[in-house]
């Protein structure tokens, strides 16, 4: 079942060394699993684990240059703590 949807936009002119900065701060928060992004009162958790598809592209033209980085994921459901598994070589009698 999904859950409810997130999403989070941000947009601004930065020097190379603060967007360097944030880079820095994805990267970290994507090798521990939990990545924050909050910009003015809205914020969205992310919680990055498993199978990861990982896409880039680089355009360059005479006077603009870009790239762009998208990581996706599935959000997995957690298996409820309380159920059980039996594991057996006969089959359980009624």
């Amino acid at each position: 079942m999904a859950g409810p949807s997130d999403k989070f936009e941000y947009e601004s002119m930065q020097d190379q060394e603060t967007i360097t900065s944030y880079m820095k701060a994805l990267v970290d928060g994507l090798s521990k699993g939990k990545i924050s992004l909050a910009s003015n009162g809205s914020e969205v958790l992310l919680t990055p684990k498993g199978l990861m598809r990982f896409s880039i592209e680089a355009k360059r033209s005479d006077s603009r240059s870009r790239f762009t980085v998208k990581i996706s994921w599935r959000e997995e459901e957690q298996p409820e703590d309380d159920l059980e598994i039996e594991v057996s070589h006969t089959p359980k009698s009624s």
